[in-house]
């Protein structure tokens, strides 16, 4: 029989569902700022990628195409001393979208003129309207220097490439209205509104920044109301109003290949998402395979199994009435927990919208 038979497939091999569209690489785990909701508690360490390790990296991704992307990060990403050799790489792979990700304190006048040169994108995290607001997070005088930073790349013209992202928390909840109407004023066109991380730094101040979970529904549909009263064509806002994940878009079968993202740790650690931070739920390490080789190798395909079959002992769900229809949220926020397997935490959110379904889609056959 030929070796490329049906009869010669491993049917626990998972490697042809998906599809390598990107990576999103630390390239240093240093950090001039100790935020306190940082994901990955950058600044705890100094490790430093070398340009040859990022080169293998990105060398995966595939080039000139609109829908691959290449993500930059950190620490802070402009504390690496090869950073414009790095960029230069991401600019001449011509994905179809390139992003350094950066607090801004480091950009002054000189840093903002050598981005104009480039064709990549500048996320910029900034996470109040005011000093008052933003410095709970971020530490004393952070807020002026994100600000300074900010005005540079704005005064070489770079409006349409920065995206400004601000994270929610309990401090800055009211806050997202004056945050937005601050952007505008600069002329910013993109900002989100993200959700905070429940990892890292986050996960140990979690009680002072996070909300109960009827403070979070209360929250987000306050924003959302706010958000409708700003005009669409001067500012795209990006906010998921949504409180919870049905199930992980990576791990379960599609009728389509699955977009592939890697996150690649500053120790070369590779993962399937930037949810996971655990060394143990790593699927390679980018100083001994490629990326291309990590997705085609047995670990990653064992891991993906261990995903899909560690939620089915979760015992909370073990006797919930919506665990055939539930995709029990976020597999990493799953995993996340120091004592045992554990709901993800937004099981009631689920479980609220999963009655006012059924009640939609059954209440006119319950009244005939």
């Amino acid at each position: 029989m030929e070796g490329n038979s049906l009869a010669d497939k491993n049917p626990f091999d998972l490697s042809s569902n998906y599809n390598l569209k990107g990576c999103y690489v630390e390239i240093l785990s240093n950090c001039n700022l100790r935020c306190l909701h940082c994901y990955n508690e950058s600044g705890t360490t100094n490790e430093i990628m070398p340009l040859s390790a990022f080169k293998r990296a990105i060398d995966s991704i595939p080039s000139n195409d609109p829908e691959s992307d290449i993500t930059i990060s950190g620490g802070e990403p402009l504390l690496h001393p090869d950073i414009w050799k790095f960029i230069e790489e991401v600019d001449k792979k011509n994905v179809g979208k390139s992003l350094v990700i950066t607090n801004a304190t480091l950009i002054d006048r000189d840093v903002a003129k050598r981005f104009a040169t480039s064709k990549i994108g500048i996320q910029v995290s900034l996470n109040g309207s005011c000093a008052e607001v933003h410095d709970q997070l971020c530490g004393k005088g952070s807020f002026d220097r994100t600000i300074h930073g900010l005005e540079n790349l704005l005064a070489e013209g770079l409006q349409e490439d920065i995206h400004v992202r601000f994270t929610l928390a309990d401090f800055n909840k009211d806050d997202v209205k004056n945050f937005t109407k601050l952007m505008l004023s600069y002329g910013i066109e993109t900002i989100s509104i993200a959700d905070l991380s429940i990892s890292g730094r986050a996960s140990d101040n979690l009680k002072s920044l996070g909300f109960s979970t009827h403070e979070k529904e209360q929250v987000k549909n306050r924003i959302a109301k706010q958000i409708q009263g700003f005009d669409t064509e001067k500012i795209l806002i990006r906010f998921d109003n949504k409180n919870y994940t049905n199930g992980c878009p990576v791990i379960y079968e599609s009728d389509k290949l699955i977009p592939m993202n890697f996150r690649v740790d500053a120790f070369g650690y590779v993962y399937i998402c930037q949810a996971f931070t655990d060394e143990l739920y790593s699927v390679g390490n980018i100083y001994r395979s490629t990326l291309s080789e990590i997705l085609a190798s047995r670990e990653f395909s064992e891991f993906i199994w261990f995903c899909r079959y560690v939620t089915k002992y979760i015992p909370e769900c073990r006797n919930c009435i919506w665990k055939s229809t539930c995709g029990q949220g976020c597999i990493a926020n799953v995993l996340s927990s120091q004592d045992r397997i554990s709901p993800d935490g937004d099981c009631y959110f689920r479980r609220k919208d999963y009655l006012k379904k059924f009640m939609e889609e059954h209440y006119s056959k319950i009244v005939q």
